[in-house]
């Protein structure tokens, strides 16, 4: 399920504008910069841990698609998620261990 500010805001009751000014003030983040932060440390692990072609890991996490995972991993980091994972990856010796 895509999460959204929108969908936060009507879980907690808010109005999208206020859960955001809330969100900022108490994490000093925005949500949607927070969104995007947990959808490149997911990436990360599935990158480093898992065979997931680059669509598998991008529908995974929450992106668009692979070409957004792409740009905001060249945005955050400054390489592509094939060049993080094939710096990053650990051993794919044992395939059956996850």
């Amino acid at each position: 399920e895509d999460v959204t500010v929108e969908k936060l805001a009507d879980i907690s009751a808010m109005s999208s504008r206020n859960f955001a000014r809330i969100f900022v003030k108490e994490l000093r983040i925005t949500p949607i910069k927070y969104i995007e932060k947990l959808r490149i440390e997911a990436a990360c692990r599935y990158l480093t841990d898992t065979q997931f072609s680059m669509d598998e890991v991008a529908n995974a996490c929450g992106f668009k698609n692979s070409i957004n995972m792409n740009r905001i991993f060249l945005k955050t980091f400054n390489v592509t998620p094939s060049h993080y994972r094939k710096n990053f990856s650990t051993s794919f010796s044992h395939p059956n261990q996850y």
